[in-house]
């Protein structure tokens, strides 16, 4: 029997299995994909999510990005410059593949292309059936995305999701990515949402996350999102593809006896940004500690991995997804603000890439800022 099995082997999954085998235990990790597979997403990272990587930057690298737009409609774009890195790009094939590897370098055993239909639990054990057999477990993590099965034995419900859209454009020869394309966010392109461009190497990746009204709308807004990359007429569209980012509730039970989720599983996705990565590579450290044992006592039993993660995590999303409801309800006067206070951005861009994070920069806005937030502050105050 397992001590450890890990469902779902993306960047919370393989980080929790690495983890926990670094620490001693015995760890198999299943994915119904065999890797390198592709996955749907923006796959930008931010600073501190960088420092999370056991990896060195040629092995994830795509393009560091130092330019980000922000536009809205037809106002003037909000411009961020900065000579450090604000963000790079990756690709999530490479990431996985090179994270899945040191897994396995650690003493995971990894079982590929392999799809879990079910799971049991009692009172000694987990039990995992998938295509071909089954195992048996003390602990299971689950990292299998917002769709997760293991969220089932949990009886936790279901997410609420926003639907995201993501097109992939082939670069002719004659761009370089990093030299001629800057980084663009769009809060106008979609009800309750926005539309990005990160570029890669030789590729630039389109996306929309937000409330669409039909396929029809969707299609329209990635037209206009193409509009702000000069020269984008014929460019061959190598892939597109839709997927869910789950939104994060703080009464969501994401720890139970023996089984607990990390990463997408859990709802553990910026909302604001739309970022997972970070969180995934977090609370996958944070879980394959806490199967280890290495939790430094916080809490009692597997529930205490729930406290730890609302602490610290969930309050990061609760302040993000306080921040999504403003400037999305209405992204007009914020980008009026945000343009007559062109530092704000600057703070908030520092903020995410090092630790300081949303609380960080919740502590460095002005005072009308502030206002918009003032009930997360009078609950939290009170809840400290």
């Amino acid at each position: 029997m397992w001590d450890v099995i890990v469902v779902g082997m993306g960047p919370a999954g393989s980080t929790a299995a690495r983890v926990a085998a670094q620490h001693g235990m015995n760890v198999l990790g299943i994915d119904r994909a065999r890797f390198p597979r592709h996955k749907p997403c923006a796959a930008g990272l931010t600073g501190r999510a960088a420092r999370l990587l056991p990896l060195s930057p040629e092995q994830y690298q795509e393009v560091s990005v130092k330019r980000i737009r922000i536009m809205l409609g037809d106002n003037p774009p909000i411009k961020i410059d900065s000579p450090a890195n604000l963000m790079t790009t990756t690709r999530r094939d490479v990431l996985d593949t090179a994270l899945l590897k040191h897994a396995v370098d650690a003493g995971v055993r990894i079982i590929e292309g392999c799809r879990v239909n079910r799971i049991t639990t009692n009172s000694r054990s987990v039990e995992v059936f998938f295509d071909g057999g089954s195992e048996r477990t003390h602990r299971l993590i689950g990292c299998d995305g917002a769709n997760s099965i293991v969220r089932r034995i949990l009886q936790s419900k279901h997410p609420r999701c926003y639907p995201a859209w993501e097109a992939e454009y082939r670069l002719p020869d004659d761009i370089d990515a990093e030299t001629q394309l800057d980084a663009v966010f769009d809060l106008g392109v979609v009800r309750r949402g926005y539309g990005w461009i990160f570029p890669k190497k030789r590729s630039v990746s389109v996306g929309l996350a937000g409330l669409f009204e039909s396929r029809k709308t969707m299609e329209k807004a990635f037209q206009d999102l193409l509009k702000h990359i000069p020269g984008h007429i014929g460019w061959e569209c190598i892939r597109k593809t839709g997927h869910t980012i789950p939104v994060y509730n703080s009464r969501n039970i994401i720890a139970g006896d023996r089984v607990l989720l990390a990463g997408d599983a859990g709802s553990l996705v910026d909302p604001f940004l739309g970022e997972g990565l970070y969180y995934a590579l977090r609370s996958g450290d944070i879980a394959g500690r806490w199967v280890a044992g290495k939790h430094d006592g916080i809490g009692e039993g597997m529930n205490g991995y729930q406290t730890i993660i609302k602490e610290t995590i969930g309050r990061e999303l609760v302040i993000a997804g306080r921040l999504a409801r403003i400037v999305y309800s209405v992204p007009g006067w914020m980008h009026h603000m945000a343009a007559h206070h062109p530092s704000i951005l600057f703070q908030f861009a520092d903020c995410l890439a090092n630790d300081n994070g949303y609380t960080g920069f919740l502590k460095t806005l002005p005072f009308p800022w502030k206002l918009a937030f003032g009930d997360y502050l009078l609950r939290w105050k009170r809840a400290h």
